[in-house]
């Protein structure tokens, strides 16, 4: 599969840039959060692809329970199910912003918001305003 795509998000590989690209918009919704997320994990090792770019200019909001399995369950499986893969590039996450102040709190708070002590490790978390800026930074080698 190289693509999904439900009525909150659409992600897909991109193999030209070797990126596992998400589009989120619209409000999340339990069923429809958590069956985008666990798809884009099985396109990321699918296709053995360790770098994310997230764009979220259309996506209004995050509910406190998608937030909480996303942050909770959902990141440290899918951080613990990639390195099983031994990829040589480490995982980076590149967020496109969302337009709104409130929005891009959120989302580099999301980012952020982790319990416990499982370290993670990847190139981090970057973040851009605009879509070629993130596209060229994911393209560049580690």
């Amino acid at each position: 599969m190289k693509s999904f795509l439900n009525k909150i998000t659409y992600i897909y590989y991109d193999s030209r840039l070797h990126v596992i690209r998400i589009q989120l918009f619209g409000y999340s919704s339990p069923d429809l959060y958590k069956e985008a997320w666990t798809q884009a994990l099985k396109i990321a090792k699918d296709n053995q692809c360790n770098h994310w770019y997230l764009d979220q200019r259309e996506c209004y909001g995050i509910t406190a329970e998608d937030l909480e399995w996303l942050t909770e369950r959902w990141y440290p499986q899918s951080v613990e199910e990639m390195a099983q893969l031994n990829l040589s590039e480490k995982r980076v996450n590149a967020f496109l912003l969302p337009l709104n102040v409130s929005g891009r709190f959120l989302t580099k708070i999301t980012s952020f918001h982790r319990k416990g002590n499982t370290p993670v490790t990847h190139r981090g978390n970057y973040y851009f305003t605009r879509e070629n800026q993130a596209l060229s930074f994911l393209a560049q080698p580690a």
